[in-house]
């Protein structure tokens, strides 16, 4: 990655996003690491281990999203992730690096999802 943010993706089908049901709340929990792989200001080995927590409210019209985050464990330069639904019912994983700096990056994403069809919110 670089120092833009860069939507991980399941095995790489960039269409694939978590999509949320309307009248719903769903909560997440989300493991994300980043392993430094090189680049000119990079140095092989450093790494980070994330922990993200929170919820999203997904009604008819808008997403109301909370988030915290953990960091488990971090060595040297690495980069951020957070949760992220830009207003469009899709629940992502986004990873920010740092410039010259080559990062693998891995998710592994839990959710516990309530919807209803009964009422409307």
């Amino acid at each position: 990655t670089n120092a833009n943010d860069t939507l991980l993706t399941t095995q790489g089908d960039e269409e694939n996003s978590i999509v949320l049901q309307k009248n719903s709340i769903t909560a997440f929990e989300v493991f994300v690491t980043a392993l430094v792989t090189g680049g000119s200001s990079g140095t092989a080995g450093h790494y980070k281990t994330i922990k993200i927590t929170g919820s999203v409210l997904n009604d008819n019209s808008e997403e109301t999203l909370t988030q915290s985050q953990t960091t488990i464990a971090s060595n040297g330069t690495t980069g951020t992730a957070v949760m992220d639904v830009g207003g469009t019912g899709l629940l992502r994983v986004l990873v920010n690096g740092t410039t010259n700096v080559n990062i693998s990056w891995s998710a592994s994403v839990n959710l516990y999802e309530n919807a209803t069809n009964a009422v409307t919110f």
